[in-house]
């Protein structure tokens, strides 16, 4: 990201900051010491912003992984980032470059903070959506965002929408834009070491395109590093230095990512069925991951089964054999649980006897009744084979002058 200045990069003693300070870069250099970034500096370093990719330079950044891992084993909050040409490819197009790279790291919670957009490039007046049509940039970045959305979605991640612009650019923009603000002015926090980030603000100049309101801004890129500077401790590269507006807590509140609680999308429905048959009850769920699953006859706590899945659906089918009559207007419940949350459904359970009626119909015929769940089967002979004549309840017995035997089968 470009934003230029000149200064001394100097670090002191770590105090804690009102504002969270951070850093930026595609990080290629060499492995960071993590560690030492985090301690690095007069406030210390609590979130980094990580480029994932550039569809227009051709650019997947094969340390990306590494470093979005390295940094949150250390206790430091990622922001990853994609720089985008909106002159030249639809949203769509860019939303699939990005998220076919960086999915596997944007996860829900922890140290995930939400994905910017970087928007520097291309910055004309033609722009296309998704559809082939005339946009304004408001829309393109909307839209953008939108897409990666849809994508997290599927995985169960929920995303918040970061833009970042340099001031003098932000009037291509308008106040259409959704989301939060990531400014970058440098010229405004002079020298690097005063504290301006602590309290100033990045509209110091080009106050006539503030976007998301007068004075308003999310994050601030308020230093880059001249040449002369020496990196920061724990790096081998110099790198941009961020700040949030406000604290640590309302950053996380603000940009976290955040999980789906688990739903169902097939609900187990209240069951009938024969004494001495297999109970099959499916379940289909959708949520974050992991899932984990219990079910439990709540008449009197035993638990059925339990599990848990590392996918987003999970599909628990509870069988159980040999159902007893006791079991009738037995209630059994299953909880699905994962960190954002938990659903329950109560099935209850009728149990018919295994009991073949018979009865006389109108006709003088002879009539044989019983529970659904059972099939009634015949044969010439009290051994067998005995074949299948129906399912359905009640059957009238035909005239016929062969003895028959008639049974019932699970």
């Amino acid at each position: 990201m470009l934003a230029i200045a000149w200064g001394l990069w100097l670090g002191t003693v770590q105090t804690q900051a009102q504002r969270p300070e951070g850093i930026d870069s595609d990080f290629q250099t060499s492995a960071p010491n993590w560690s030492e970034v985090k301690a690095d500096g007069t406030y210390g370093i609590q979130f980094a912003c990580i480029k994932a990719a550039a569809l227009d330079e051709g650019f997947s950044n094969a340390y990306f992984s590494a470093r979005m891992s390295g940094a949150q084993a250390v206790g430091i909050y990622t922001i990853p980032y994609y720089r985008c040409d909106p002159s030249v490819y639809e949203p769509k197009t860019e939303a699939q470059f990005f998220w076919n790279w960086a999915q596997t790291n944007l996860t829900a919670g922890g140290y995930n903070l939400s994905p910017a957009l970087d928007v520097e490039d291309g910055l004309t007046t033609h722009y296309t959506n998704d559809t082939g049509g005339s946009i304004s940039l408001t829309g393109w970045c909307n839209e953008w965002f939108n897409d990666v959305s849809n994508d997290a979605a599927t995985a169960g991640v929920h995303l918040k929408q970061i833009t970042y612009v340099n001031a003098g650019s932000s009037c291509d923009l308008s106040s259409s834009i959704n989301g939060y603000g990531w400014i970058a002015w440098t010229n405004c926090a002079w020298p690097y070491n005063s504290g301006e980030e602590q309290t100033g603000t990045p509209w110091c100049q080009d106050t006539g395109c503030e976007i998301y309101g007068t004075g308003a801004w999310t994050i601030w890129q308020w230093a880059w590093p001249p040449e002369t500077s020496s990196p920061m401790t724990g790096l081998k590269e110099r790198v941009d230095q961020d700040v949030y507006n406000g604290t640590l807590s309302q950053m996380i509140a603000a940009l976290g990512t955040t999980g789906t609680a688990p739903a169902f999308t097939l609900t187990p429905t209240n069951e009938t069925i024969v004494a001495g048959g297999t109970l099959v009850i499916p379940a289909t769920v959708f949520g974050t991951a992991a899932l984990g699953y219990y079910w439990t006859n709540a008449s009197n706590g035993t638990l059925l089964a339990s599990g848990t899945t590392n996918g987003t659906t999970l599909n628990s089918t509870l069988t159980v054999g040999n159902v007893p009559e006791s079991w009738n207007n037995e209630i059994l419940k299953l909880m699905v649980t994962n960190a954002w949350g938990s659903t329950n459904v109560s099935v209850e359970i009728s149990v018919t006897p295994l009991v073949l009626n018979m009865t006389a119909s109108t006709n003088g015929l002879l009539q044989l009744n019983w529970g659904s769940g059972a099939t009634l089967q015949c044969a010439t002979n009290v051994t067998g084979p005995y074949s299948t004549v129906t399912t359905a309840s009640p059957y009238t017995v035909p005239m016929t002058n062969a003895q028959m035997y008639y049974r019932l089968s699970l």
